[in-house]
């Protein structure tokens, strides 16, 4: 009776941005002087409620952003002016501006691969020399690193109405993501299938689901090192058409590579010409310290998603 070895690797890598919702109420006061400041650190919410002078940070997968306020609000503000310059004034016009460009800005700029929204604003009474500043720091993509930024936009405001000033610094910036090295050990789940309907009519598809190991080293961009895909298991036929699954063995396999960006193709040689599935190319991405994608041989394919420990 002949052991014939199969086996199939399937991944599956789900790596979804968790979008946070924010909804933040401002409490409108007829209080001119606000010399209260709060700080609030906001994660994982739905609701935030700030008061007075406040900082608030929100960080996702993916994004943060962070907002800081001093001297009230600017709805308190917004009222002030407006009741004693008019809302036509030079100083009404500015804010209402500055407050529709630092929207426009973020909604622009978040559309870069990696960005960060730089928004500013200073509203100064000048006779009194009471004032309130307000930033919006917000960023996607990559972290910067060392990379260099690019200044993608940039925008300003400044206008003067009856001892009334108003401030604003809109600047959105980009950045290419720095180069991670693949160098390490790694570990994780594979999935393999194979077609073996011409031998097992009854089973027509063998999948095998356990650990890929690898010692990987990465020198520029080219790859080189050891890969053991454990636990394979194997079909005995009784030649009669029927099958049964039985446990197999580990195989050591050499790796040889490219990386380019966060692309990689990776083929692990298992040294076995008599071994089905003797050589296995995969094609993933390379990203947070993890390998992730399709590998396929000559007699099956699955997935892989392996990460560096």
């Amino acid at each position: 009776m002949k052991k014939y070895l199969l086996f199939l690797l399937i991944f599956i890598i789900a790596c979804n941005s968790q979008n946070i919702n924010t909804t933040t109420t401002l409490q409108d006061t007829t209080t001119t002087t606000i010399n209260d400041i709060t700080s609030t650190t906001v994660q994982d919410t739905t609701t935030t409620t700030l008061q007075a002078t406040t900082s608030t940070t929100i960080q996702t997968t993916t994004t943060l952003q962070e907002i800081t306020k001093v001297g009230g609000t600017l709805d308190e503000w917004k009222d002030i002016i407006n009741q004693n310059t008019g809302t036509d004034s030079e100083a009404s016009k500015g804010l209402t501006e500055c407050d529709s460009l630092m929207a426009q800005q973020v909604t622009t700029c978040s559309q870069s691969t990696n960005w960060m929204v730089d928004n500013a604003m200073e509203i100064v009474d000048l006779s009194t020399d009471k004032h309130y500043e307000y930033q919006d720091l917000q960023q996607g993509g990559c972290p910067q690193g060392t990379s260099e930024r690019t200044t993608v936009d940039t925008k300003s405001v400044d206008s003067t109405t009856n001892n009334y000033q108003v401030l604003c610094s809109i600047n959105c910036y980009s950045w290419d993501c720095e180069s991670e090295s693949l160098t390490g050990s790694y570990s994780g789940p594979y999935t393999l299938s194979t077609d073996i309907s011409f031998f097992c009519p009854s089973m027509p598809t063998l999948v095998h689901a356990n650990q890929l190991t690898a010692d990987l080293e990465d020198n520029d961009g080219t790859i080189t090192g050891t890969a053991t895909i454990h636990d394979l298991s194997s079909i005995e036929l009784d030649g009669y058409g029927g099958c049964d699954i039985v446990d197999g063995p580990s195989y050591d396999g050499t790796v040889t590579g490219t990386k380019t960006g966060e692309d990689v193709t990776l083929t692990i040689n298992f040294g076995d010409p008599d071994l089905f599935m003797n050589e296995l190319t995969i094609d993933a991405k390379f990203n947070n310290n993890k390998i992730s994608g399709d590998w396929s041989g000559i007699d099956g394919s699955g997935s892989v998603d392996i990460d560096k420990s």
